[in-house]
């Protein structure tokens, strides 16, 4: 269920509302919450816990901490948190179990100041849908002054299992999934022969409890929510904790037709790394810092088209196509032996 509010609407019920989200997990997945209600104790969400895993990101330091958390902690409205599974879940198979928050509603304005260090890849900052509905990250971006916020895109984790024949020494990982608005989402690094990655590609619209990443553009930046960026729109969204839910059916994809593809490359261990080039009305041929997104790590196996020394995730290009258009791809290879580039899907004109 769906509980909507529009702009202007206000909560004027009495006691609490008890929201329930279903998700699945190992022992040391962590899922991204967000509460949609205020008042939610944060340790008793998630009993057989350990306290010290519950965690907040801390943007200076690009790590997760506990700093400031205890047993009398609540869950701040749009704020994200990382938070373990608990210690009776199976080490290897993930335990589906349905989660409570209980307290009242969130509605209306809700602030959260964001926070950034100094350099380009500083800002990192875990926030989440704050309400009891879904919400569309385009109406997020281009609600009052987010615009100057935020950059235009959102990260996903999504507790894919890790890869250890493609890690080495130097390997951060790619467990993300990654969305930008205007032009589509691209899933995590997966193993091919185990998950298709379409069905961890972000879509339109956030989910109910759903944590998330954004990066601010300044120190102090103020995200806000408000109930017109709420949507009564379910199916084109996917709640990211250990792969899809059961209950969540096949994911649609977005409202509008774009013209994009999507491109993977398999190594010989069957390792898949996937890019999105999509066509948006707003973007250039050249690097475009709300339209494009870049990898977040180099991994050992990696994939991604290049403008200039920018090595991207999507990249966002002139629309409409022209097929003189011409990409620059890369690659970056641990074994030798066969690599496949292959079509990964196609919207619009492709």
């Amino acid at each position: 269920a769906t509980f909507l509010q529009e702009l202007g609407d206000t909560y004027s019920g009495s006691g609490n509302a008890i929201v329930y989200r279903n998700a699945n997990l190992k022992r040391m997945d962590y899922n991204y919450w967000s509460s949609p209600v205020s008042g939610q104790n944060l340790y008793n969400f998630s009993p057989g816990t350990p306290t010290n895993r519950f965690y907040i990101y801390n943007e200076p330091t690009d790590t997760f901490v506990a700093t400031g958390l205890s047993a009398a902690s609540t869950f701040t409205p749009g704020v994200g948190y990382a938070i373990r599974g608990k210690n009776s879940y199976a080490t290897g198979t993930p335990t589906s179990e349905t989660f409570v928050f209980n307290g009242v509603p969130n509605s209306g304005l809700i602030t959260v100041n964001l926070k950034k260090s100094v350099g380009a890849d500083k800002g990192y900052n875990l926030v989440g849908n704050p309400y009891p509905s879904n919400i569309t990250f385009s109406s997020l971006y281009n609600y009052g002054n987010n615009r100057n916020a935020i950059f235009n895109r959102q990260w996903f984790w999504t507790n894919l299992n890790d890869v250890t024949t493609q890690q080495g020494s130097s390997y951060a990982g790619n467990n993300y999934a990654t969305y930008v608005q205007g032009s589509g989402g691209v899933g995590p690094t997966y193993l091919s022969t185990s998950i298709e990655v379409p069905s961890l590609r972000p879509l339109a619209y956030t989910k109910v409890a759903q944590g998330f990443i954004v990066q601010a553009k300044y120190d102090n930046a103020p995200l806000q929510f408000n109930n017109n960026i709420r949507s009564s729109n379910t199916a084109n969204s996917i709640f990211f904790n250990k792969n899809t839910n059961e209950d969540e059916g096949e994911p649609e994809d977005e409202p509008e037709t774009l013209n994009r593809y999507w491109l993977k490359l398999i190594s010989p261990q069957n390792i898949g790394n996937t890019i999105l080039v999509a066509y948006n009305d707003f973007a250039t041929n050249g690097y475009d810092e709300d339209y494009d997104a870049a990898l977040l790590s180099v991994g050992n196996d990696s994939f991604y088209s290049s403008v200039g020394a920018h090595k991207l995730q999507i990249q966002s290009r002139t629309n409409p196509f022209s097929i003189t258009d011409v990409v620059d791809l890369g690659i970056k290879c641990s074994v030798g032996g066969n690599y496949i580039i292959a079509i990964d899907g196609t919207d619009g004109v492709f």
